[in-house]
C-alpha cells in the first residue's frame, strides 16, 4: 500500500531475472538497493517523508514515488 508504514510491498507488472530495484530519498541519495525482483522492503529504519521507488528491467526504468507514515 501506498502510503506504506513499516512495510513496502511492490508488485510487478513482468517476470524477469535481470530487475534492479533501489529506494532513493527526497534527496536524491539511494538508502536501499537490490539486484534482483524483491516483493517488500522493510521501511521501519526510515524516517517518515517522501521517497522513490525505482525498478529497472531491459533497459526501461519506472519511478514512483512512496509515502512513508
Amino acid at each position: 500500500p501506498n502510503p506504506a508504514t513499516d512495510i513496502l510491498n511492490i508488485s510487478y507488472g513482468f517476470n524477469t531475472t535481470s530487475t534492479h530495484v533501489s529506494l532513493l530519498n527526497i534527496t536524491g541519495q539511494t538508502i536501499y538497493e537490490s539486484s534482483q525482483m524483491v516483493k517488500t522492503i522493510d521501511l521501519s529504519n526510515f524516517s517518515k517523508g517522501i521517497y522513490f521507488l525505482r525498478i529497472s528491467s531491459n533497459g526501461e526504468s519506472c519511478v514512483k514515488k512512496v509515502y512513508k507514515l
